[in-house]
């Protein structure tokens, strides 16, 4: 049997066979000071009896559970102790004996195993919480003392060993050893890697650096997640120191911070390729990546931009020197771009603000030596220059020589265009490329000579002697057609001035009061419609179109607006957008335009009408309007032309005569309208203009019948092409129907108002409406009976009663009685029969007496 379990098993009989005794004595004598003072040896004794009464009991099988406590009760009682300290005594008791078995058995390990360990705690009734921390302190107490020089190589592997058989014995899994273990070899196992990380940056021995980093990760159980996680820390520690080292000196020391750039790529380079050898040795898949060059990315930040400008500006000066830029200088740069964060915009204002005076010295350099061009294209190729940096560059020298002869001469002789186009094969440009340089120079002197053929010119139109002059020039200068035609717009512009300032003139003059844009008067001239029907403000507006039409023929002459052959369309070269760039204002002057257009309108003279419409649309595709907006303002204008004229015409006559009709059609041909709907509006508007125009208090029968009589005349349905109200409507009825209905004479009454209401389009208020005027008329008539009978006027009575009675046969009158009073009523009725003896005889009197009393009682 195991010396632990011998001890374990001497310990316990010792204790059962000498408790007793020792009791006995002990308690002899003992006060209660005694017995509760840890350090007395009377505690002590009392804490074993406690301990020996509780696991001898518990360890007896033939004793049940209830006999344990209460035996162990009978033991606590005896000396005033609860179950809690009772316990607490005893377990302090079981655990010294336990650690006494425990260190006994570390140093047997090969003949005691983790079950003894196992049934020594249960005999002692410890639990699995208290053991475990207890191992774990035994444990970590040991790994210190055992770990003590970790660079005895020759005993560190036996070492190890021994630790993984204690932690076996102790129950301890494999992570649970590593952990502690690490724990102690961890800080040296720091210090290996960074010994190894300067190494490999030093003298460049990766592998072998990496090899042994692993062979020491092993041998002092370092984790590979841990190992690599302290590999990264100290990679990047270093390249963090780098990275300082280079703001540093771009900061204070510009010259220095190419080599300190390198380094840092060096070391960059150098850290990646240690981490993926360790990568390589470990025995264990890692899923951790790590790139150096994130990590530089991660922290080049800087508050100004302009530092790592200067630092890619050094450093393609530095790479470009001697032989030009290699594939791995390129790299380089590539990899400074990108921990730079630079992007591609900032790159290529750097190079072209860095490369760009080097390269307008190399080409000086070659223009002005006799080397070839490809000496300048391999000088290009060799740096890497950007196409568009050269091509640039090329031309901006290209042009410098070209203006330097332009300061002697305003025509380029033969042979500097030869050297010009020498320089240019030098250049490896082409033709196309320097034409923008060479037009540019050219334009100047194109523009000045279309300007002096204009101004000796009748009307500014360049006669054809003058063009072929023109043509020769543009050759001469090699200017493109298109580039000439630019320039010829550009002149004519220049021509025009002055009439676009006598267009404004007019304008502003026929504008005082700032309504000249729309307004229209109407008054007709004196000399009738074959000289202009409209008096518009007159010499402003006369001279306003006077100015457009020579604009437009100016235009027009020099083929700045020309027509296409294959289609009824217009092409215009040149506008005036740009002189005038108020919208509002060239929309102001188009309208201008059309009022002095539809003044100048001749019915007789068609020809001259349709060349003032002509040149007010190209006058207003000249100034940017959509032909959408030049309809919309001619139809406008030529409405309110038409109407005007017509309100006036109407005013005389309600049809209009021949003269009259062939310039309402001249002016809806010249705005795009339909003369007889125009005209037919015309009407419409008359008609109602004359219903709404009068106020109703002096409105009457005649006045309605003459609007009634128009109205039939011009043939204007009143109900169906009128705008009017029924309330309108019915009261033009009702002054129409009230003068039938009062007439004298034997005409058809009911006929004659039935046809009214139809006229009028009153039909379903016909009968309700009629009602109301008959009561209204008959209260009329009644009270016109009262007061002819208060001046006994007799006659006067009988005949307004007669009316009274007549109106009644025509529409019920309701209330008739309450308006007479009965002492007037048998007076009325006197003269009414007086009245009707003397008109209708006896017969005709009985009946009309009866139905007057029914009228009025």
């Amino acid at each position: 049997m195991p010396t632990m379990m011998l001890q374990l098993r001497f310990i316990l009989c010792e204790c059962v066979v000498m408790f007793h005794a020792q009791v006995y004595r002990g308690m002899q004598w003992a006060s209660r000071t005694q017995l509760e003072d840890q350090n007395s040896e009377e505690y002590k004794v009392v804490s074993k009896l406690l301990f020996v009464s509780d696991r001898v009991l518990a360890s007896d099988p033939n004793t049940s559970e209830e006999v344990c406590m209460y035996e162990a009760g009978r033991v606590r009682g005896v000396f005033g102790l609860s179950a809690i300290e009772a316990s607490d005594r005893s377990t302090k008791i079981a655990a010294d004996f336990y650690m006494r078995a425990l260190d006994g058995a570390v140093h047997e390990l090969d003949e005691v195993d983790a079950e003894m360990l196992q049934a020594t705690r249960l005999r002692l009734g410890l639990s699995k919480d208290f053991i475990d921390a207890e191992h774990q302190k035994c444990y970590s107490s040991s790994v210190a003392t055992v770990l003590g020089d970790l660079n005895d190589s020759s005993r560190l592997r036996d070492n190890m060993q021994f630790l993984q058989k204690m932690g076996s014995l102790l129950s301890f899994d494999t992570d649970r050893v590593n952990a502690i273990i690490m724990n102690r070899t961890l800080p040296a196992f720091q210090q290996h890697v960074r010994a190894a990380v300067a190494s490999a940056l030093q003298h460049r021995q990766v592998s072998s650096e990496a090899e042994q980093l692993v062979s020491q990760q092993h041998a002092l159980h370092i984790a590979p997640v841990i190992a690599m996680k302290e590999l990264q820390a100290a990679l990047e520690s270093n390249l963090a120191l780098r990275h300082r080292d280079l703001l540093d000196c771009m900061r204070h020391h510009g010259d220095e911070a190419v080599i300190r750039f390198r380094e840092l790529l060096e070391t960059s380079r150098t850290s990646q390729s240690l981490w993926e050898s360790v990568v390589q040795f470990q025995t264990e898949e890692m899923d951790h990546a790590w790139v150096a060059d994130n990590y530089i990315h991660k922290i080049s930040v800087v508050p100004d931009m302009e530092l790592y400008h200067r630092l890619y500006e050094s450093v393609l000066l530095a790479l470009s020197r001697d032989g030009g830029l290699s594939v791995d200088g390129q790299s380089e740069l590539a990899t400074l771009q990108s921990l730079l964060r630079m992007p591609d915009s900032d790159v290529s204002r750097v190079v072209k603000s860095t490369m760009g005076p080097l390269l307008k010295h190399e080409i000086s350099r070659v223009a002005n030596s006799s080397e070839l061009s490809t000496q300048l294209q391999d000088w290009v190729d060799a740096r890497k220059i950007p196409r568009e940096l050269y091509q640039q560059c090329a031309l901006e020298y290209y042009e410098d020589c070209r203006k330097a002869m332009a300061n002697d001469f305003a025509i380029i002789p033969k042979e500097k265009k030869e050297e010009l186009d020498t320089l240019r094969e030098l250049l490896n440009l082409s033709a196309q490329d320097t034409q923008p340089i060479l037009e540019k120079f050219a334009g100047p002197v194109f523009i000045k000579s279309v300007e002096e053929a204009m101004s000796t010119s009748g009307g500014g139109v360049i006669i054809n002697e003058y063009q072929d002059g023109l043509e020769k020039l543009r050759l001469r200068l090699g200017m493109t057609r298109e580039t000439a035609r630019e320039a010829c717009c550009h002149a004519a512009k220049r021509f025009l001035r002055p009439t676009i300032n006598k267009i404004l003139s007019a304008f502003e003059a026929a504008d005082v009061d700032g309504s000249s844009r729309t307004r229209i008067n109407d008054a007709y001239g004196d000399g009738g419609a074959q000289t202009g029907m409209l008096g518009i403000a007159s010499s402003e507006q006369d001279a306003l179109l006077s100015e457009v039409d020579n604009l437009v023929a100016f235009l027009l002459g020099n083929k700045l607006i020309c027509s296409s052959s294959t289609a009824p369309t217009w092409t215009y070269r040149i506008n005036f957008t740009d002189v005038l760039p108020d919208s509002k204002l060239r929309h102001g002057l188009f309208r201008a335009a059309v009022v002095a257009q539809m003044r100048s309108i001749r019915p007789n003279d068609r020809a001259k009408n349709s060349h003032c419409n002509v040149t007010t649309y190209h006058f207003a595709r000249l100034l940017g309007l959509p032909d959408s907006h030049i309809g919309a303002i001619r139809s406008e204008i030529g409405t309110r032309v038409i109407r005007n004229f017509c309100m006036k015409t109407f005013a005389s006559r309600a049809v209009p005569d021949h003269r009259d009709l062939t310039f309402i059609e001249s002016v809806a041909e010249q705005a795009g309208l339909d003369a007889p709907n125009s005209l037919f509006a015309a009407k419409k508007a008359f008609i109602t203009s004359k219903v709404r125009g009068t106020p109703r208090v002096e409105w009457d029968a005649s006045s309605v019948a003459e609007i009634r009589a128009t109205a039939a005349a011009m043939g204007v349905d009143f109900p169906g092409e009128l705008v009017l109200s029924i309330d309108e409507r019915l009261h033009l009825f009702k002054c129409e129907a009230s003068a039938v209905i009062l007439a004298d004479g034997d005409a058809d009454i009911d006929s004659n108002l039935a046809e009214l209401a139809e006229f009028y389009g009153v039909q379903e208020a016909f009968e309700g409406e009629l009602s109301i005027l008959c009561t209204r008329l008959a209260r009329e008539c009644l009270d016109s009976a009262r007061v002819n009978y208060r001046n006994g006027d007799s006659l006067r009575v009988g005949a307004a009663l007669d009316k009274v009675l007549a109106i009644s046969t025509i529409s019920h009158v309701p209330g008739l009685s309450e308006a007479v009073p009965a002492v007037e009523m048998e007076h009325f009725a006197q003269m009414y029969a007086k009245y009707c003896l003397t008109k209708y005889g006896v017969q005709g009197t009985d009946e009309r007496m009866v139905g007057l009393r029914g009228l009025l009682q």
